[in-house]
């Protein structure tokens, strides 16, 4: 679990991915590695895991709800 002073180092987006994945109940956070890993396998060496247990890409997906205008063909996302 992350402490509240390596939260805040964090840039504010990952800081919402960090608050998400304790507010689910994960037993880990992200890392942000101090030099570029061009490779997975940069990443793991960085880390000192396999190279399995890095995540190369991670999609997020936003509920989205229709906007309250009748007629309104945009849709907006939802709010948290």
């Amino acid at each position: 679990m992350m402490c509240g002073s390596e939260l805040k180092s964090l840039p504010e987006s990952v800081q919402r991915v960090a608050v998400a994945l304790q507010a689910a109940g994960h037993p880990h956070g992200p890392v942000m590695l101090d030099d570029a890993a061009r490779t997975a396998q940069q990443a793991a060496d960085a880390l000192g895991v396999g190279v399995g247990q890095i995540a190369k890409s991670i999609i997020f997906r936003r509920k989205v709800r229709r906007c309250g205008r009748a007629g309104h063909h945009l849709r907006r996302p939802a709010r948290g």
